[in-house]
């Protein structure tokens, strides 16, 4: 089938999880997704999709496996916007050129690209994405160091793969295991201080070891609290001085 058949009456108001991977499909009509307002996961692997689109809201929707099709762009027109509870986009083995427009899905914490034509990454407000731990990149075009740069400010990332892209296999091409992942740390992902895993590979893999995550910041409230307990301690300790002096004062006094 290249076509979805007719849904007519069914009853799918309380659909979960919709699978159409495998079907040869080319394309989804956006009215699909009127009716399904708990989905939340969509997969559409495997068929012959040029484009998603998303005209209707999709509060739920968790997860979108899009992977093997001959999609090209997922820009703005794709419709991210309506899906506020996106948290994973598996897009790889399509025919992108840049990053989705995920930049108003607040909660994307995974990404997989890899095995598209993808050379910028700048499309998208990547230091925005502060739930992002997993993003796969391998065997794409991206061939300048300047794109790998816009993660500089991603905190959450956990597991990176910048495999097979002409950037970084020259950089391998010089440099032994330990100077590659240490250069790609320092440089491109000095923010990612819970990294784990790169291209595939633990840390320990390389040599290195995993860095010391910064303690946070205390809240104002924890700030708040500190401050009272303080003052409290003072105050404590000048009651008990003012005690002390005056029993002092009221006691026998020496004969000399």
């Amino acid at each position: 089938a290249t076509a979805l058949p007719r849904l007519g009456d069914w009853r799918i108001s309380n659909l979960v999880t919709l699978k159409l991977a495998g079907n040869g499909l080319r394309s989804l009509p956006p009215e699909l997704f009127k009716g399904l307002p708990k989905l939340c996961a969509l997969v559409v692997n495997d068929n012959k999709l040029k484009a998603l689109r998303f005209e209707h809201e999709l509060p739920e929707l968790n997860t979108i496996i899009a992977s093997g099709n001959r999609i090209d762009s997922l820009g703005p027109e794709t419709g991210f916007d309506k899906l506020p509870g996106l948290k994973k986009l598996s897009a790889s083995k399509n025919r992108l050129t840049a990053l989705p427009a995920v930049g108003d899905c607040p909660l994307i914490a995974e990404l997989r690209l890899a095995n598209n034509k993808i050379s910028t990454l700048s499309n998208v407000q990547l230091a925005a994405m502060d739930k992002l731990a997993v993003l796969d990149l391998g065997h794409n075009e991206i061939e300048d160091e300047v794109e790998l740069r816009q993660l500089a400010n991603s905190p959450a990332l956990l597991n990176v793969s910048f495999l097979h892209n002409p950037v970084l296999e020259l950089l391998k091409s010089g440099e032994d295991k330990e100077a590659y992942a240490k250069k790609v740390m320092e440089e491109f992902l000095p923010a990612a201080l819970r990294l784990r895993v790169l291209d595939g590979k633990p840390l320990k893999f390389f040599g290195v070891q995993p860095r010391q995550r910064q303690a946070r910041p205390p809240s104002r409230a924890q700030r708040r609290a500190r401050q009272l307990a303080a003052e409290a301690a003072r105050k404590a300790g000048a009651d008990g001085g003012s005690a002390g002096d005056a029993a002092q004062e009221s006691g026998p006094s020496r004969k000399r």
